[in-house]
């Protein structure tokens, strides 16, 4: 027992830790998946260019994303630079989802011309509607690395066959890590999950019916991080999970 858990440890030391610290995120819904965005997806939204270019000072992470859910069908849609979008945020702090109104470059132009604007405000959070939505979304960039087209693609067929309707199952752009592909991000909790196989999905869809609350033991070496907490918290909180299962 205690060579598993040192292994365990090990292992947490190793992934726990690798998600930088941000306090919320921010979707933009693209009505083109994720294979087809070129290596840099930012050169086809200038709009999630402008909002990366504040997304630090407001302390939230920016990136595309494509949902079915979300989308009008991309069959006869083409790569074109994206100044207007669809947008779901996620508080990280209160485990909240909200729904925006659409952002478009037009506004953001003023918006972001004062670098003091509050993220509330661009946002629009007073006229945002509560998502209650669970999210499972797949980086599934493979332009940015073959790891995440392949990987992430599996695990994205493996979710799309096995998840209830109730969960959100989606694409993403270029999280970050993509050694550790597949990246599996969770939310309105936070968790962000790596090495991610297609066997390991059960294992997912089990910590969703349970509220996103409690990870599953065979799941945490796998946890990178999130939940708006430092990377040193991360480390700690791996740590400990380990060693209270």
């Amino acid at each position: 027992m205690f060579g598993f858990i040192g292994q365990a440890l090990a292992n947490a030391k190793l992934i726990a830790g690798t998600v930088p610290l941000h306090k919320g995120y921010l979707l933009l819904h693209h009505p083109l998946p994720p294979s087809a965005y070129p290596k840099n997806h930012l050169t086809i939204s200038p709009l999630l260019s402008s909002i990366q270019s504040r997304a630090a000072a407001w302390g939230i992470q920016a990136n595309l994303a494509y949902l079915e859910t979300h989308s009008t069908g991309h069959a006869s849609s083409r790569l074109h630079h994206q100044t207007e979008a669809e947008g779901t945020f996620f508080d990280l702090q209160s485990r909240a989802a909200f729904t925006l109104p659409k952002l478009t470059m037009t506004r953001l132009a003023t918006e972001l011309s004062d670098i003091e604007t509050p993220l509330e405000r661009v946002l629009q959070l007073e006229k945002a509607l509560v998502d209650q939505n669970t999210y499972l979304l797949v980086c599934t960039h493979g332009q940015r690395d073959c790891r995440c087209g392949d990987l992430g693609g599996s695990v994205l067929a493996e979710l799309q066959k096995n998840a209830s309707n109730d969960v959100q199952i989606g694409e993403l752009g270029h999280v970050g890590g993509h050694k550790w592909a597949a990246n599996v991000l969770a939310f309105p909790s936070g968790d962000w999950f790596g090495n991610i196989q297609p066997q390991h999905v059960d294992l997912l869809l089990r910590y969703v019916e349970d509220g996103c609350s409690v990870i599953p033991h065979e799941l945490i070496p796998h946890w990178r991080g999130g939940r708006g907490l430092s990377k040193d918290e991360q480390i700690s909180l791996a740590q400990r999970w380990l060693l209270e299962q």
